[in-house]
């Protein structure tokens, strides 16, 4: 849809997607952390916007936490943890790619599990039993969730 009022036009956020960091995920943490500084360095420069907010969205690997199998933590300005608990505190909002089956709700990926509707929800309602309670979930659909009217920020679009 094009608008002719150019007024009614406008960014409302940033979204990265950057699979480099599953080169370095076990590396040193001199590399790890100025790779943390460069996504910090993104949600500074959105937060430079004039005109409301410029929100920042990131995709993390689900593996990106582990190194030989086992959580390895990085220190990184005055915390220690798994570097996408960093990646969460940095970026507005975050989603998980390359799901292994444990997580995906989509039986054709999956073959041989019977996944439902029913068994994410209560994966949703089990949030906070893992501290994340106050984590809001997002079905994941390119064309259609910024469209969806879900958030207050995604107005939908006929």
């Amino acid at each position: 849809m094009f608008f002719e009022d150019s007024s009614l036009q406008k960014f409302d956020g940033v979204a990265v997607n950057n699979e480099a960091f599953t080169q370095i995920k076990c590396g040193n943490d001199v590399i790890r952390t100025s790779f943390l500084d460069k996504l910090q360095e993104i949600r500074n420069e959105a937060a430079k916007q004039k005109n409301g907010k410029l929100y920042t969205h990131y995709s993390v690997s689900w593996n990106w936490g582990l190194c030989q199998n086992k959580l390895d933590d990085i220190h990184w300005h005055n915390s220690i943890k798994p570097a996408p608990w960093h990646m969460i505190d940095i970026f507005d909002s975050i989603d998980i790619q390359d799901s292994p089956c444990q997580i995906s709700f989509f039986p054709e990926y999956c073959r041989g599990h019977t996944f439902s509707e029913t068994d994410m929800f209560n994966r949703y309602d089990r949030m906070k039993d893992f501290g994340i309670g106050y984590a809001r979930p997002c079905i994941h659909a390119f064309r259609e969730i910024y469209s969806s009217g879900g958030h207050h920020l995604w107005p939908p679009h006929q």
